[in-house]
């Protein structure tokens, strides 16, 4: 059988649930909404749970792919990196051009932050806002090579 032919519920049984949940994510708009950044630089957006094809019980499960770093880290750039073009004007709308040098030096982005909102049954992620800097500088080094 090939990649292509293979059904939702034959991913789920050789991969698990959380490549179920991943192949949902990814066939998702990925759409986010902008809270905002912080005097310290963290940005904060969320994305409803609907939105990106899960479920309240995906939410729900403790041991769920969900609750691992490694989800948290890549959806939240997966996330940033389709959206860029909202950050970037978000950035530049709220952000002082004075304080940008020192917010983007000042701490340098490691992890995302991952809050499951259970009530609103959503996702709010925070990052740094040194991330979407050396997202941008990575787009600038591949264009000119």
């Amino acid at each position: 059988m090939s990649a292509a032919k293979k059904t939702e519920s034959s991913i789920e049984r050789e991969g698990g649930i959380d490549t179920e949940i991943l192949t949902r994510i990814l066939n998702s708009p990925l759409k986010v909404t902008i809270e905002g950044i912080d005097d310290k630089g963290d940005i904060f957006f969320y994305v409803p749970v609907r939105s990106i094809g899960l479920t309240r019980s995906d939410l729900m499960n403790a041991s769920s792919l969900i609750r691992t770093r490694f989800f948290t880290d890549f959806v939240g750039e997966l996330l940033i990196r389709y959206n860029i073009d909202e950050f970037i004007r978000h950035m530049g709308e709220s952000v002082d051009p004075n304080q940008y040098l020192s917010m983007v030096s000042r701490i340098r982005h490691v992890q995302f932050g991952l809050f499951i909102l259970e009530d609103e049954e959503a996702l709010r992620f925070q990052f740094h806002i040194s991330l979407l800097q050396q997202m941008l500088s990575e787009d600038i080094n591949r264009m000119i090579k």
